[in-house]
């Protein structure tokens, strides 16, 4: 029964690169419009950890994704399942690393 669950969950959009790398340009995106409403300042502050912290739910979804289906039994078919989940988990994280970098250094250097 979880293991269905899980695998329905691996196997949906949930899990891709793109989905997390959107969640991220939108995380972005919000953080910069909200620099310029009086409340929305925190939410500013905080929006490079956001983008950051989805960068490694990314890694962890394509780690999982990657070892779900890995059998040690036959390592020849499951390697490439494997890659896939890694490339996954390294795509997300480093785009929401420089995600995070590039807002950051838009905000401080052109700042209001």
């Amino acid at each position: 029964m979880v293991d269905s669950i899980i695998e329905k969950l691996l196997n949906s959009f949930l899990t891709s690169a793109e989905f997390i790398v959107i969640a991220i340009v939108i995380t972005g995106f919000i953080g910069y419009v909200c620099r310029y409403k009086p409340r929305g300042r925190r939410f500013t502050e905080l929006t490079p950890n956001f983008m950051t912290s989805l960068g490694i739910l990314g890694t962890f979804f394509g780690i999982v994704k990657g070892l779900y289906h890995f059998d040690p039994q036959d390592i020849d078919s499951s390697i490439p399942t494997l890659l896939e989940g890694l490339k996954t988990a390294f795509n997300t994280s480093i785009f929401g690393v420089v995600g995070s970098f590039f807002f950051k250094i838009s905000t401080t250097f052109f700042g209001d």
